[in-house]
């Protein structure tokens, strides 16, 4: 597989769990701000329209405004039935209180009766809040399930590409780059051998290639510069004149039979000697 598909697929799988993680985040927090706003929104609102209702209910006697109190409680709630059964129960304690306001011999009686119906519309509303509690508890239990299954796929990803990814671009790099240095030191026998199919194996082969060439051309070189050190040494030995070469340092290089007889050395104590 080539470098680059790994890194597209690596980095690329990663980032589209990162995405789904914030999918799946940004979802159930929602989930969760419409179960809550659902209990604070239709139940609580219940809950103290039916406290206010109790309240005026006590005050009736005493209080002339309690009520247009009541009234009012029991007309907003009248617009806020969301559980099941609770329009039932809201519409027997409207006509309870319509008897309450007609006859007023039976006070007590219908007292009673209402104080049953918001009663009832109360505990409607908390189970209903405990419904929805369960609901919001599931849905927080699903949202850690989901949310730690996907964070612990990015931290699997993310860690094996931490591992393995640095090594895999940069071992075959520092190879190559010894391999380098072995051939500016013109060591070209020098190859480079990796096993994938990807770039670094494409230029391992197109190194091992340019080594090739390299060393044929330093073999045929050498070749040629021995057989034109081997005919020099034969035409120096041949001429009769003594012959010794120096260097720029004053060092015998090479010299003839015709020196070394006149100064009476052998080759090996004159060569390299000032």
């Amino acid at each position: 597989m080539k470098t680059k598909t790994k890194l597209t697929l690596g980095v690329g799988l990663l980032f589209l769990l990162i995405v789904l993680l914030s999918v799946i985040s940004i979802w159930y927090v929602n989930a969760l701000k419409k179960d809550t706003e659902n209990i604070l929104v239709a139940n609580y609102k219940t809950l103290a329209y039916s406290r206010q209702m109790l309240i005026a209910l006590d005050d009736i006697p005493e209080r002339a405004g309690s009520l247009d109190t009541f009234r009012s409680n029991l007309e907003k709630q009248l617009a806020n039935l969301t559980e099941p059964g609770e329009r039932e129960a809201t519409n027997k304690l409207k006509a309870h209180f319509n008897e309450l306001i007609r006859d007023s011999g039976k006070n007590d009686a219908y007292y009673k009766l209402i104080r049953q119906d918001i009663g009832e519309i109360m505990r409607l509303n908390m189970n209903a809040i405990a419904r929805k509690s369960d609901a919001a508890s599931l849905t927080a239990e699903n949202a850690n399930i989901w949310i730690g299954t996907t964070g612990a796929l990015c931290f699997i990803i993310a860690f094996t590409l931490l591992i393995n990814l640095p090594g895999n671009i940069a071992n075959p790099i520092r190879e190559l780059t010894n391999s380098i240095r072995e051939i500016t030191a013109h060591n070209y026998h020098q190859r480079v051998h990796f096993e994938s199919n990807n770039e670094f194996g494409e230029l391992a082969h197109s190194f091992n290639i340019m080594a090739e060439k390299l060393e044929e051309y330093a073999g045929s070189n050498l070749s040629r510069l021995l057989m034109e050190k081997k005919r020099i040494e034969t035409l120096i030995n041949n001429m009769h004149d003594p012959v010794i070469g120096l260097d720029e340092n004053q060092v015998v290089i090479f010299t003839n039979n015709e020196a070394l007889q006149i100064v009476g050395f052998k080759k090996e104590e004159v060569i390299g000697k000032k």
